[in-house]
């Protein structure tokens, strides 16, 4: 009887949100030791080599895609990612394309397999053209087990986050700045704006590709998709500030966001609730937390987006 109540409470909202709180303040305590380790963002630790170099290739497509890119407009550019995870492959593909510079930023350290990793930068090396090898080979030299980077060419900064605007500059400025599921995990968005917006160039673009989902935190356990929207934010802040959880940001703060900034901004949707938007939000709806009632139907059934915008050249 006593392990029934404890999978029921594990399963219920509230049950699951002690659980989430207990998590983050755990991680709080974690972060402020020093230790930067985590599992968050180790993405390949569950693919096979092949699979992330697939996994790679999508990704870069994806950036080109979007923002409407061709090869040639990567020629000698400047590029910022904003959390990498276990892999550089990403940076890789751009810097085998004919970027400049790339640098990889990443508040955490993910867990990382270096074995693993060589494997998967040989075979992303083998699937590229004579020209790209070579520049491929200046930047990530393979050794037997391991393999060496030139910082030169790809600068690694992790422990560092978005947010750490004075930090940043010494970095210098970028023409691209580009993320792939970070900007949703991150809550004082406005300082990471800010921050980009120093290091962007002027003309620069800002791509980033954003997941409004609940990651699931509630969803797992089987909860209506927006049930981490019936929480206020003090609560929900205690739940997830420090264990990587979705800060709820939705597409009208982006767009407000990048007007005030004056970037000319296009955002694709890249994914919704599906037919069953309405009934879904019908159901929960009445339950919200009063900033999220106050959001349209058709903002509240999209699940991400693609957000591309281009700075000034003023």
């Amino acid at each position: 009887m006593i392990e029934f109540f404890k999978k029921k409470m594990k399963r219920s909202k509230w049950g699951i949100a002690a659980y989430l709180v207990a998590r983050n303040l755990k991680n709080r305590l974690k972060y402020t030791s020093g230790n930067l380790e985590d599992e968050y963002g180790a993405t390949h630790q569950k693919l096979t080599n092949e699979e992330s170099v697939h996994y790679i290739e999508e990704v870069f497509k994806d950036y080109l895609q979007y923002a409407k890119l061709n090869p040639p407009d990567l020629i000698d550019k400047e590029v910022l990612e904003i959390g990498y995870g276990d892999n550089l492959g990403v940076a890789l593909k751009f810097l085998a394309s004919g970027v400049k510079r790339m640098v990889c930023l990443d508040k955490y350290h993910s867990v990382r397999d270096s074995f693993k990793e060589k494997n998967i930068y040989q075979i992303l090396r083998e699937s590229l053209s004579e020209d790209e090898t070579n520049r491929f080979d200046k930047v990530l030299r393979l050794k037997v087990e391991s393999f060496e980077l030139d910082p030169h060419f790809l600068k690694v900064e992790h422990g560092l986050s978005i947010e750490n605007r004075k930090e940043l500059k010494a970095l210098g400025r970028f023409d691209f700045i580009l993320s792939r599921a970070v900007l949703e995990h991150i809550f004082d968005l406005d300082l990471a704006f800010d921050s980009m917006n120093d290091l962007l160039k002027a003309g620069g673009l800002l791509i980033h590709k954003i997941d409004f989902r609940d990651h699931g935190l509630f969803t797992g356990c089987g909860h209506h998709p927006l049930t981490f929207l019936t929480f206020p934010e003090v609560i929900y802040r205690l739940m997830t500030k420090h264990s990587g959880g979705p800060n709820r940001k939705f597409l009208s703060y982006y767009r407000k966001k990048m007007e005030r900034l004056g970037y000319h901004c296009e955002i694709v949707v890249t994914q919704t609730l599906g037919e069953s938007a309405k009934s879904l939000l019908n159901e929960i709806r009445r339950r919200l937390c009063t900033q999220f009632q106050e959001l349209s139907d058709d903002e509240l059934s999209i699940n991400g987006i693609f957000l591309i915008a281009r700075k000034s050249n003023a």
